[in-house]
């Protein structure tokens, strides 16, 4: 037998949709300490751990913010 799963309601999407969202605030992007002193910032950022302690639920992102858009494959002035 080969059958199919009930199709979800819309309250069902729209609370899978609402998790979803939920899930994607739990990032913490951190800033390099790089970064923070080319802004003029002296201060410590902290620790990963201190952070991760305090919210033991988040993930921290490292590499490209996926945030942005993707860089094209030859960018030009205004990519930047």
């Amino acid at each position: 037998m080969n059958a199919t799963p009930p199709a979800a309601t819309l309250a069902e999407r729209a609370d899978a949709l609402e998790a979803k969202m939920a899930r994607e605030l739990d990032y913490i992007v951190v800033k390099s300490r790089l970064h923070l002193l080319a802004e003029g910032d002296m201060s410590s950022p902290g620790s990963a751990a201190a952070q991760l302690k305090a919210n033991p639920n988040a993930r921290m992102m490292m590499g490209d913010d996926p945030r942005l858009p993707a860089m094209p494959e030859k960018p030009t002035l205004v990519d930047f």
